[in-house]
């Protein structure tokens, strides 16, 4: 439930609220309020409506150590690599880039 209050001479602030059964529902770990707010809430359900595990794209994935010295371009094709990969997400934090050539 998503509501308006005025508070101290401000107007449209905004609060939910969710139940704690809810967060149950929806199998999360997050506890901030932001994730709960009704507009991500729709679009979690309709992401997962669409999406599929990446189990279903992925034969076999391993990490290792990265050569030293390894040269990664600041644009170009991203590389995924296994600390890129979360719970639930993809992150693209302090992504890499593959050169053409390197991608062969």
């Amino acid at each position: 439930m998503l509501t308006n209050v005025a508070l101290d001479g401000h107007t449209n602030i905004q609060y939910s609220i969710i139940n704690f059964s809810e967060i149950k529902f929806h199998k999360d770990t997050r506890l901030d309020a932001d994730h709960y707010h009704p507009w991500h809430l729709r679009n979690l359900e309709k992401n997962r409506a669409q999406s599929q595990p990446l189990s279903e794209f992925i034969v076999h994935i391993s990490g290792g150590a990265t050569p030293l010295g390894a040269m990664y371009p600041e644009t170009g094709i991203p590389f995924l690599r296994v600390q890129n990969i979360m719970p639930n997400y993809i992150s693209d934090a302090d992504i890499k880039y593959l050169s053409p050539s390197q991608n062969q």
